[in-house]
């Protein structure tokens, strides 16, 4: 089940608000509710200064009891990533203040283990978007891809582009409980945990951007020189001259 906060004018209750404002208003806002993560760690961190070791200090008092009550292995680990951020300490350091076990987790990668096979392009892209939210913001607002893991990965762009890129990891994936990639976005999150310490997010999420952008400018340049082959230039529109011709300088 997926647990949000809904917050309204405090001058309304949900039936006042949909009379004035409207039930497409009021839907809207049910669909932009805080999950649970998002509150609790806004909750935690709400008046403190984090810029100095004062506030800092207190979030790693309030959210103590929050981090040890946690259990599932995912949430865990994104929940204490994202504490420690902010906190200016490293996740092994807050599990040893906490006094908790560390997320059990491989030494290596889990594509790099004997007999399993890398991830996809495009699941590898979505775990990057997990661990690093604020990446998404490098990748082109005309960007798509088929399958099942390119939809997920355009709703969770979706998502972020909504708030601005400014979604911490726990709540991105909360907000997807109850909806139809709940389950991939849970596996791809579960399999994160096999990740080494070495292994260099924005280097990765650099790399398969790459690879599915160049992917997608040879499949534009297929269609096209297709389309010129059977109907000639005159079959082009003067958008599609353009984007063959940068193609081809592309090369």
């Amino acid at each position: 089940k997926r647990i949000s906060f809904l917050f309204l004018p405090v001058e309304h209750d949900p039936d006042s608000f949909i009379r004035e404002s409207g039930k497409a208003a009021f839907e809207r806002r049910v669909r932009e509710a805080m999950p649970l993560s998002g509150y609790l760690l806004r909750e935690a961190s709400a008046e403190l200064d984090l810029r100095n070791h004062e506030g800092r200090n207190q979030l790693l008092q309030r959210a103590k009891p929050l981090l040890t009550a946690i259990t599932a292995p995912a949430t865990a680990l994104l929940l204490r990533k994202e504490v420690a951020a902010l906190s200016g300490v490293s996740q092994a350091e807050l599990e040893a203040l906490y006094e908790i076990k560390p997320v059990a987790r491989a030494a290596r990668p889990a594509f790099q283990k004997a007999g399993r096979a890398p991830p996809s392009a495009h699941r590898l892209l979505l775990q990057c978007l997990i661990a690093q939210p604020a990446l998404g913001a490098q990748i082109s607002a005309d960007w798509h891809g088929e399958g099942v893991e390119a939809e997920a990965v355009s709703a969770v762009l979706s998502v972020l582009r909504e708030t601005n890129f400014a979604l911490g990891s726990p709540a991105l994936t909360q907000s997807f409980q109850g909806t139809a990639y709940e389950k991939i976005l849970a596996t791809v999150e579960a399999d994160m945990l096999s990740w080494g310490d070495s292994f260099d997010v924005s280097a990765e999420f650099a790399g398969v951007l790459s690879k599915l952008n160049e992917n997608q400018r040879r499949q534009q340049f297929q269609v096209l020189q297709a389309k010129l082959v059977q109907s000639g230039l005159s079959g082009l529109t003067d958008p599609e001259r353009e984007q063959y011709r940068q193609l081809l300088q592309r090369g």
